[in-house]
């Protein structure tokens, strides 16, 4: 049996202001899709759970898929972490 893996991305560290600075919602909504493949629509609303709670369930995957994923997402330097399931 393998183990499913998902990758959670947080959009800032303290506060929304940090995260205005440093990225702005066009900019993450789209590295979003970059990175999963998924529509705009569901990658806007990932980005919206992940700025209003901090952090959001953003792909969920292989290891492998989810670590490409990963390494996507911190190309524009987001906080990313992968937890398996």
């Amino acid at each position: 049996d393998t183990a499913t893996t998902e990758i959670y991305t947080s959009l800032f560290v303290g506060s929304a202001d940090v995260y205005k600075e440093d990225h702005d919602q066009l900019e993450v909504t789209s590295q979003i899709q970059k990175a999963t493949g998924y529509d705009i629509k569901r990658c806007l609303k990932i980005m919206m759970e992940a700025h209003s709670r901090g952090r959001a369930v953003t792909y969920t995957g292989s290891a492998e898929e989810c670590e490409r994923a990963a390494n996507v997402l911190r190309q524009i330097r987001l906080q990313v972490e992968t937890d398996c399931f």
